[in-house]
Parts: structure tokens; C-alpha cells; sequence
């Protein structure tokens, strides 16, 4: 399965316009993609207050929290690290 997800970050790169490693908006978009391609019930929500914008991904599954994980773990090129915790700046909200 690993090799499935490695051409799936490999070719979600591909496609996202001066995608950079270390960029969160492109690891988000890269989950975003994500959620959209393999169909989850996982979500990015927008939060808009007088000290500006912040985006809040609300997760509804361990499965999906796994793979979303693993997924941002092979774009960072970095294994067992935060993953969407570190790409969200710790603003995931578990919905099971």
C-alpha cells in the first residue's frame, strides 16, 4: 500500500504549482487532494476571526487520520513524524 500512496503524493506534487516541502498551504492542498481522491469523510474548515484566517481539519476517522498522517509523512520525507498535526500547526479536530 505504501507504494500506492508514494505515487499518489509523487503525482499530487506533480500537479500543484510550485509545490514546496517545507510551504504548509501546499501540504494542506496536498490533503485536500487527498480527502477528495480517496473519498473521505475528513474535512478543511476555514475560520475567519479579527485576528485573521485559520484553517481547522476535522477528522472522522482514526483510519482517515492514519492515512492523511502517512500521506504528509511521504510528501515531508519524514517517517512516524506529526503529519497533519504539524501541517494544521496542531488545529485537528477528532470527530470519533
Amino acid at each position: 500500500m505504501s507504494a500506492n500512496l508514494t505515487d499518489f503524493v509523487k503525482n499530487t506534487i506533480a500537479g500543484i504549482n510550485n509545490y514546496e516541502k517545507d510551504n504548509l498551504e501546499c501540504n494542506r492542498e496536498l490533503v485536500r487532494k487527498a480527502i477528495e481522491f480517496y473519498k473521505m469523510q475528513s474535512y478543511e474548515e476555514v475560520e475567519t476571526t479579527e485576528q485573521g484566517t485559520t484553517k481547522l481539519l476535522h477528522v472522522r476517522s482514526m483510519a482517515e487520520e492514519n492515512l492523511l498522517s502517512k500521506i504528509v509523512d511521504i510528501a515531508l520525507e519524514r517517517e512516524n513524524e506529526c503529519g497533519i498535526e504539524e501541517v494544521y500547526e496542531s488545529r485537528v479536530i477528532r470527530e470519533y
